[in-house]
């Protein structure tokens, strides 16, 4: 028993290799199973039987292949037959030049593994998928490390090892007006995110606006929970209205990195629900029409009693008694809308300026450090006009911590935080189908919150690459 139990890490370890290593090395396999001439004519034979595009003349070249390993026709057949497999990698490499703690250079860096497998295809489902993906992350955080203040820098930073993430059911029903999923889920990836906070590198904006994570046991990725989603988007009009249900926090940590995303026990401490809904027009400003635009409003609740941040002094030879409040909560509002349009992307996506913001508010100050926090910013796609995929972007952050979590730190002799925010400026160059390369400034003001630290330039740069 006891080799059992010593063994279990190495065994988590092993698994997760094992799913991160079947990418590249499929990708590298239908690179170099067939010769040149033979994928050409397979490729040819594909598009005979669909349409008749121009093929360039660089098509067998490396550069201009859709993945780095290779298109590997092999990958894209299996995709046809209901299998799709990603294999992708983003580094963010920043360096503090000024201000902050003390100043320094790191890297982060996240590979992640995507499978995908289409039910309807493989076994005649109808509208069913599977989803399968694991991450591993390495490198070390230029926020915590050098500069020492609250939004990091490096949006790829948190979970720094190798992990299972998502492990989930797909189902759309009703003429794929219903969809729900069931599994390992992390509300992250469907609540309180839109695309456009992925254009940017520093982690407040990118993914999800990160307050929430500040208040409440929320999860996303590179960490998953058990739960349920459901969301509706009627055929007849652009809204949309969804719910999920998730397990909350637990004791250890399901998300700590020696459980390798391998803690899948229900021993919850509290359930944690929201709820979104929206409206996704296409509107006409001036003389253009079909501008796309998001129009979203959301609240979260979780179910139970927690400790709030001012307790009662403990007095000798007497039970300590903890003073609770109800159950967390909070509301939020996304709004991002296209007011200009310069064209499409090699994607057939509009392409334009995008002006966005995003408010999140959590009104208990007993129980939630960041009541409110506020999130904006502009985008501007194909700034250069033969520079289609292109994009530049500009944010802003202002976080502010609650007053009873302030007299907290007062009392156990911490320098109370206050206040925290960042501006961003990022452009995004598409340099071929499967590399991107991204220079990228952030001027952090009041690192820390606390006036203990001068504000901060940080310069650098994130890029990823698509095997």
């Amino acid at each position: 028993m006891k080799n059992f139990i010593a063994w279990r890490p190495l065994r988590r370890v092993s698994l997760l290799c094992l799913i991160s290593a079947v990418s590249p090395a499929f990708a590298a396999y239908t690179q170099y199973a067939a010769t040149a001439e033979e994928r050409h004519d397979e490729m040819m034979t594909y598009f005979d039987d669909h349409i008749e595009p121009t093929i360039p003349d660089s098509l067998d070249t490396w550069w201009s292949y859709k993945y780095m390993l290779g298109d590997g026709y092999y990958r894209d057949d299996l995709a046809k037959e209901g299998i799709t497999l990603s294999l992708k990698f983003v580094t963010d490499s920043m360096g503090n030049v000024s201000g902050g703690a003390r100043q320094g250079f790191t890297y982060t860096g996240s590979m992640g593994f995507d499978m995908d497998a289409d039910l309807e295809r493989l076994v005649g489902i109808p509208g069913a998928d599977f989803y399968v993906s694991a991450v591993w992350r390495s490198g070390v955080s230029l926020s915590n490390r050098y500069i020492h203040n609250v939004f990091q820098t490096q949006q790829v930073y948190g979970g720094q090892n190798l992990r299972l993430y998502a492990f989930y059911w797909r189902q759309e029903l009703f003429e794929d007006q219903l969809e729900v999923k069931l599994g390992r889920i992390a509300q992250g990836d469907d609540f309180l995110s839109r695309p456009i906070y992925w254009s940017y590198v520093q982690n407040a904006f990118d993914g999800n606006p990160v307050s929430i994570f500040l208040n409440s046991p929320m999860y996303a990725y590179p960490n998953a929970t058990w739960g349920a989603f459901f969301k509706y988007t009627p055929k007849q009009a652009p809204v949309y209205a969804q719910v999920g249900v998730y397990g909350g926090a637990k004791k250890p940590a399901q998300n700590r990195n020696s459980a390798h995303g391998l803690d899948w026990s229900f021993d919850y401490e509290n359930i944690f629900i929201i709820g979104q809904a929206g409206w996704t027009p296409e509107l006409t400003i001036g003389n253009q029409e079909g501008l796309p635009g998001n129009y979203s409003m959301g609240g979260y609740h979780v179910i139970d009693d927690h400790p709030t941040f001012l307790q009662p002094p403990t007095i000798a030879g007497l039970p300590k008694t903890v003073r609770k409040a109800d159950g967390l909560w909070g509301m939020y509002w996304m709004v991002d809308q296209m007011v200009y349009s310069n064209g499409v992307n090699s994607s057939g996506n509009k392409t334009g300026i995008t002006p966005w913001f995003t408010v999140s508010l959590a009104p208990d100050e007993r129980v939630n450090k960041m009541p409110l926090s506020f999130y904006g910013g502009i985008r501007f796609d194909a700034v250069l006009p033969s520079r289609k995929d292109d994009f530049l972007a500009l944010g802003y952050v202002y976080g502010k911590f609650s007053d009873d979590f302030r007299k907290s730190q007062v009392i156990a002799g911490l320098s109370p935080q206050n206040f925290e925010s960042v501006v961003e400026l990022t452009y995004m160059i598409q340099v071929n189908q499967w590399l991107t390369f991204q220079p990228d400034i952030q001027y952090i003001i009041n690192p820390g919150a606390a006036g203990k630290f001068g504000d901060a330039l940080v310069l650098g740069f994130q890029s990823s690459v698509q095997f």
